[in-house]
């Protein structure tokens, strides 16, 4: 590279790229290095290459002292930096960027390795009166692993203060599903609902398991009409998953009519860019099926009941769900225990007797 390459104006200022020194951000460093007409003060007719040795030996100085000051990283940035820097690199999805944004919101003229326990507690009461114990664990937890990242990968801060803040008690998961007559009577209004996709998306959502938005949100392109699949990519935690499905879903899907100017399968009336709201045609249809009780959420709740009672185990479980691990999953271990007994009263029965 040539050595001008080194070296830009802008304004009235003369600066150099580092291209060797990033910070945390994952931005290269630009620093001023002199004035323009200081450096034009190195320049001669009789000598052009004087400005050229001039402004490598400001460079190299500059470079000394930031490569000095590059192992205390982030510290000197405040909370509000650090999460913004992770919010850029590591994208994480719509509901953990709020969580942050709250976070960055409430703290924002700490520095990031000053922040303390009691700062965070005081953050956490504030928002336990607004909130349920779970999403303050949420919220919680999303602080923690911005923490995580800094020390753990990208070596700007030595310790994590979120790890020391106990997490509260938390309600036993929900496990409402629908009844074989419940269903088939929210289906039917389901069928009378003056939304003429009402039908499919909760079939659909009873046949994958799918959460409210990655349902709605869903796009053609990740949906697989041939096999009989689709792709959740904007999930909760924020990994992606496949799921297949058959049946009546299966049936809908492939005689409803793909609009051409949008990816949406399920797009807006207003806006063809964003994805229609069924909470009200939803609600609509729970009402008349006298339901008492049920969520949109609980369509996800009876997916994995009647996978459990048709013999899945809590591994398959979490994993068409998309857990990382069986906690979450435990709620349905009864129905696969009353399989599993089945099965085997069965095996004694014909093998034993």
């Amino acid at each position: 590279m040539r050595q001008d390459a080194l070296f830009f104006t802008r304004g009235e200022k003369v600066y150099g790229r580092f291209y060797d020194l990033i910070l945390p951000s994952g931005q290269h460093k630009k620093l001023s290095l002199c004035s323009v007409r200081e450096r034009d003060k190195y320049s001669t007719k009789r000598d052009p290459s004087q400005r050229t040795r001039f402004l490598t030996r400001l460079y190299e100085e500059t470079l000394e002292r930031e490569i000095q000051k590059k192992p205390s990283g982030a510290g000197a940035d405040s909370v509000q930096k650090i999460i913004q820097d992770f919010i850029e690199r590591k994208h994480p999805v719509d509901k953990v960027r709020r969580q942050l944004e709250f976070w960055s919101k409430e703290l924002p003229r700490i520095k990031a390795q000053d922040l303390k326990p009691h700062d965070i507690v005081q953050v956490k009461e504030k928002l336990m009166q607004q909130v349920s114990n779970s999403t303050v664990n949420r919220y919680i937890s999303a602080l923690s692993k911005v923490y995580t990242v800094c020390v753990e990968e990208w070596f700007v801060l030595e310790n994590n203060p979120v790890r020391r803040i106990p997490k509260l008690e938390e309600p036993k998961g929900r496990t409402r599903s629908l009844t074989n007559e419940e269903r088939h009577s929210l289906l039917s209004e389901c069928r009378r609902s003056s939304n003429p996709d009402l039908y499919l998306v909760v079939m659909f959502a009873i046949s994958t398991g799918g959460r409210e938005m990655e349902i709605w949100g869903l796009k053609w392109s990740d949906v697989d009409l041939v096999k009989g699949s689709v792709i959740f990519r904007d999930t909760k935690n924020g990994d992606t998953r496949r799921v297949a499905f058959d049946g009546p879903a299966l049936t809908e899907f492939r005689n409803k009519i793909r609009r051409i100017d949008t990816d949406l399968v399920f797009p807006g009336r207003r806006d063809k860019h964003k994805p229609i709201s069924f909470r009200k045609p939803f609600e609509t249809a729970v009402g008349a099926a006298d339901l008492k009780d049920f969520r949109f959420h609980d369509l996800r709740h009876t997916f994995a009941s009647y996978m459990a009672m048709d013999g899945a185990t809590l591994r398959d479980i979490a994993d068409a769900l998309g857990h990382r691990t069986l906690n979450m999953v435990l709620r349905y271990s009864h129905l696969t225990e009353e399989h599993s007994a089945s099965v085997v009263r069965g095996m004694n029965q014909r093998m034993l007797a």
